[in-house]
């Protein structure tokens, strides 16, 4: 048998090829966590940033639970199992359950938590300064960035307007210059 190989591949495994090269650079630029797991709970596939968050940066994680994996980021372990409610309520109720749950950054010193409240909507590309708290049933708007808290039932939204700096490059460039020239 005659491996595939890109020379004798034929269009329809080609394509495939393109596809899943096109779906694995979409999975991995996405910012929020993605993690595909089978009905037992065994992770398939997680883009990078799933990775980072959950401390599993080049470790074999396909195929392995939550329970399995926990040791192996003793850090984030509560947060990995945390994961299996989601799961389970995914897969009871056939369809994509969002659940989010704090997951304190560290500045360094301190933990600084950002706590979702149940039933809250969060939109996509958004970013949450902790520590800051999104109430219960409150929605937070595509594209904002939360600096304070959100009170329960209400939509938070943070839109700037568009304003241009006229002549910003050319100033930077001369100040570059001036800094470089001592």
């Amino acid at each position: 048998m005659t491996p595939i190989s890109r020379g004798n591949a034929s269009p329809t495994v080609e394509r495939f090829r393109q596809q899943n090269e096109w779906f694995a650079t979409l999975f991995d630029g996405m910012t929020d966590i993605l993690c595909l797991k089978d009905p037992d709970g065994r992770w398939l596939v997680a883009n990078q940033a799933c990775l980072e968050l959950f401390d599993l940066v080049g470790i074999e994680y396909s195929g392995f639970s939550a329970e399995e994996l926990a040791p192996l980021a003793p850090k984030r372990a509560a947060y990995l199992l945390a994961s299996r409610e989601s799961d389970r309520r995914t897969w009871d109720e056939g369809r994509a359950y969002s659940y989010e749950w704090v997951v304190p950054m560290d500045d360094g010193i301190n933990k600084l938590p950002t706590e979702i409240g149940d039933g809250a909507f969060i939109g996509s590309d958004t970013q949450r300064v902790a520590p800051v708290r999104v109430g219960k049933d409150a929605y937070v708007a595509a594209g904002a960035t939360i600096t304070k808290d959100v009170p329960d039932g209400a939509l938070a939204i943070t839109r700037v307007p568009q304003t241009h700096i006229e002549g910003y490059t050319e100033r930077r460039r001369m100040r570059a210059a001036r800094k470089k020239e001592g």
